[in-house]
C-alpha cells in the first residue's frame, strides 16, 4: 500500500511523494512505464538480454526489502519518479559510518524539473534512521537526476563505465611465468594488500574522510565472503616466485537470476599488483574469469570501472580486448550527512 503522511513542505503541489510500506507489485504497470521511457540503461539491458516487464517484475516483486525506502512521485495520474535507498549494514559495521545506497533514481522524461528534489525532500526530513553517508551510481547522460542531486548536496567523485559481455566463453591461456589458482585462506593477507591498493574497484579509496585501516578490513571481508559463497568466487595470478600479482572476485547475481531466469554475473574486483606487468595479468586473470564463467553457463557478465585518469582508460581498452562492450557511463555521486571521525 502507499503511504503519503509526511510529505515535505517543499515538494511541489503538482506532485505526490510517497512512501511504498507493502509490496510494490500494484505499481508494476506503471513502473514499467517509467522504465519504457527512460532510456539510460537501455543498451546495457539489451545486451543482458533483459527485457523492461522482467526488470519491472523484478523490482516490485523484490523491493523494498527490509530497511529499504521506496518512495514513488506522481501528478495524479502517473509516476513521474521513482527513487529506492537502502542501508548497507556490513559496510556502515566495518567503515563506522552510517552508509546507505541510493540504488534506484528513474525520472520520466515529461516530469517536473524539481521531482528530484522533492524526492530528496522526503529522504532528507522523513527517513528516521540515522543516515551519515550516501552514495549512488548515475548514469552520465540523466541530467535530470544529476542536476536534481547536486542541488541536494551530492558531488560527483569518479566516472564510472559499465563494461558487458554477452555468453561468456572459453579462452586459451598462455603464460611461462604466470598461473592462474583459486583464492585460498592461505593467501588472503597477500590478497587482500593487492586489493586494497586497487584504485580500479574501490570508490571509498577516493574519500580521505574513511579511515583506510577500515576501508581494507571491508575489502578483506568481501575477500572472505568469496571463499564461502556458492555464488561468488575469487581467482589469483601467481608470478613464478608464487606472490600474488593479481586477484579478481565475481558472483551470481541470485535475484535476477530467480526473476528472469538469466544468470548474470558480478565482477565485483580485477586488481593488479604495483610494479607487476598490468596488462598481461590482467588479462590472463580475466580471461580466466571468464572461463570459469562459462563453465558456469553464466548468460551475461557485468564489470564496473572507476574512471579516474590514463590507467582507468588502459583497464577499459583491455576489458574490451577481452571481449567487453561499453554499455553506459556513470557518474559516481557521494553526500555527506555526517562526515566520519577521524
Amino acid at each position: 500500500m502507499l503511504d503519503n503522511s509526511g510529505l515535505p513542505a517543499r515538494a511541489a503541489k503538482s506532485l505526490h511523494v510517497r512512501q511504498v510500506t507493502g509490496s510494490a507489485q500494484e505499481l508494476t504497470a506503471e513502473v514499467l512505464r517509467l522504465l519504457v521511457l527512460y532510456p539510460h540503461d537501455e543498451v546495457t539491458l539489451l545486451s543482458l538480454g533483459i527485457n523492461r516487464e522482467e526488470m519491472a517484475a523484478h523490482l516490485c516483486g523484490t523491493l523494498p526489502e527490509p530497511g529499504g525506502v521506496m518512495l514513488v512521485a506522481d501528478d495524479g495520474c502517473r509516476l513521474k519518479g521513482l527513487l529506492y535507498i537502502e542501508p548497507m549494514p556490513v559496510q556502515s559495521v566495518m567503515l563506522n559510518v552510517h552508509v546507505w545506497n541510493l540504488r534506484l533514481l528513474i525520472v520520466a522524461p515529461d516530469a517536473p524539473s524539481d521531482v528530484v528534489d522533492s524526492l530528496m525532500d522526503y529522504v532528507n526530513k522523513s527517513i528516521e534512521a540515522t543516515i551519515d553517508f550516501i552514495y549512488s551510481s548515475i548514469p552520465a547522460s540523466d541530467g535530470q537526476a544529476i542536476g536534481g542531486l547536486q542541488r541536494s548536496g551530492f558531488k560527483v567523485v569518479s566516472g564510472e563505465a559499465v563494461a558487458v559481455m554477452a555468453n561468456p566463453k572459453h579462452c586459451k591461456l598462455r603464460s611461462n611465468n604466470v598461473k592462474i589458482v583459486p583464492l585460498d585462506a592461505a593467501k588472503i593477507d597477500e590478497a587482500v594488500k593487492v586489493a586494497c591498493e586497487c584504485r580500479h574497484c574501490n570508490p571509498y579509496l577516493y574519500d580521505a574522510s574513511f579511515d583506510p585501516g577500515r576501508v581494507c578490513d571491508l575489502t578483506r571481508h568481501k575477500l572472505e565472503n568469496a571463499l564461502s559463497n556458492e555464488d561468488g568466487h575469487a581467482l589469483v595470478a601467481l608470478g613464478a616466485d608464487e606472490s600474488i600479482s593479481g586477484v579478481a572476485a565475481f558472483s551470481l547475481d541470485r535475484a535476477l537470476h530467480e526473476l528472469t531466469s538469466r544468470r548474470i554475473a558480478t565482477i565485483d574486483n580485477l586488481c593488479i599488483a604495483a610494479g607487476r606487468k598490468p596488462k598481461t595479468i590482467e588479462r590472463l586473470l580475466g580471461r580466466s574469469v571468464i572461463g570459469e564463467l562459462a563453465e558456469r553457463k553464466i548468460e551475461g557478465v557485468i564489470a564496473r570501472i572507476l574512471m579516474n585518469g590514463s590507467p582507468s582508460c588502459a583497464r577499459v581498452e583491455s576489458m574490451k580486448k577481452m571481449g567487453f562492450e561499453i554499455t553506459q557511463s556513470n557518474l559516481l555521486m557521494q553526500r555527506w550527512n555526517n562526515r566520519a571521525a577521524s
